[in-house]
Parts: C-alpha cells; structure tokens; sequence
C-alpha cells in the first residue's frame, strides 16, 4: 500500500495521523504500508513478555522517498506489531536499540 493508497483509503489530518476509525486509528500515515510489508514476511520477529510477537524492520531508501515524513524524522528502524484488540501499534527504534 503506497502513500496514494493510504491518502485514498484513510483520512489522515496535517499532522500525518491517521484519523479513520480501524486497526490504523491514530497511528503515523505510513503504518499501513510498513504493516503490509510485516504480512509479506519482511522484518525480523521476536516475541514479547507476554509472547505476542513483534517485528522490526530496517527503513530503506524506497520507504523513504515513499513517506518522506520518514526520512524527515530520522527513522531508520521501527518495531510494529498488533494488539489483543487488533490495533496496529508502531514504535520508531534509535539504530543502538534495533541492534541490542
């Protein structure tokens, strides 16, 4: 799902927050996009505490110039993983925390 997709399917206020009520509500404009990627097997999965799993996924050039609001805030690293009511939740990593 490309950054036209998401402003197609989603509305997204100013901020770049998605404000449609769903799984997406509240989160960054590109979080439908970097799920995608999740559900396509991309990123590396761990489990939480609790056993829940949680992926994380190394932002490239592509997902950058897709979102520039990426690049604008210097996310090179995202951990991503859905909730037990079904939200998707997003958490930008510093790169020492992706590779601790």
């Amino acid at each position: 799902m490309l950054r036209q997709e998401v402003l197609e399917q989603y509305k997204v206020n100013r901020d770049g927050t998605i404000m449609s009520p769903g799984k997406f509500e509240g989160t960054p404009l590109y979080t439908p996009y970097l799920w995608e990627l999740v559900l396509e097997g991309e990123g590396e999965e761990e489990y939480d505490e609790n056993g829940h799993p949680v992926t994380t996924l190394k932002i490239e050039e592509f997902d950058q110039m897709e979102f520039p609001e990426i690049a604008a805030d210097h996310i090179r690293w995202v951990q991503i993983w859905e909730d037990e009511q079904g939200f998707v939740n997003i958490l930008p990593l510093e790169e020492a925390e992706a590779r601790a």
